[in-house]
């Protein structure tokens, strides 16, 4: 059933398809207990996720407009600590710290705090999708190329860059929670 095992392999689609087996993260809770969190709130996931895609490209957008030098440096800095981490959990620390930086470059407090929150319902799920080099470096690529837009004032490239970003890492936690609640499924079936 669900609980099983102590790794979880699921396919991702999209530019970097195939199966992963997922590694339990250097996390708290063992990552039973995280998969199951993550199955049990997988419609508030979704909601996160779709929010995030209506959202974070705007703020890209209107981070492309407004933003100062001072808030510019902060969303380099992150994408700098982003490319030089060394563990997961330090990588994706530096994600969400690049993504509200861009946040707080709009100037508008609305949107830094329905950021914030979208993400404090991500980063579970997050923290279970599969890691791999070729992963971390194409989002390096993409956040390096959102940076350049804002940083060059360029309101409708930031805006579609950060669409394509977030679009893909959507794809692969759905296909997370697919899996997750195949798993579930299966479990109930043996379980009656």
């Amino acid at each position: 059933g669900m609980l099983e095992a102590d790794r979880l392999v699921t396919t991702r689609r999209g530019r970097s398809g195939g199966s992963f087996v997922l590694a339990p993260a250097e996390q708290h809770g063992s990552l039973d207990f995280r998969v199951l969190e993550v199955a049990q709130s997988a419609g508030l996931i979704g909601e996160a996720i779709d929010f995030r895609e209506v959202v974070e490209p705007a703020a890209a957008r209107a981070a492309a407009r407004s933003r100062t030098k001072r808030e510019l440096a902060g969303i380099s800095a992150a994408a700098e600590r982003m490319a030089a981490a060394g563990t997961d959990a330090e990588f994706m620390r530096e994600d969400t710290a690049f993504h509200l930086a861009i946040a707080r470059a709009t100037g508008n407090r609305f949107l830094v705090e329905a950021i914030e929150q979208g993400r404090l319902h991500l980063n579970s799920v997050l923290a279970l999708l599969p890691d791999s080099q070729a992963w971390h470096q194409m989002s390096v690529k993409e956040h390096e190329a959102i940076l350049d837009a804002v940083g060059r004032r360029h309101p409708g490239a930031a805006h579609d860059l950060m669409y394509e970003h977030v679009k893909g890492t959507a794809r692969s936690v759905r296909a997370l929670l697919k899996s997750l609640d195949s798993r579930a499924a299966q479990a109930d079936k043996h379980v009656q």
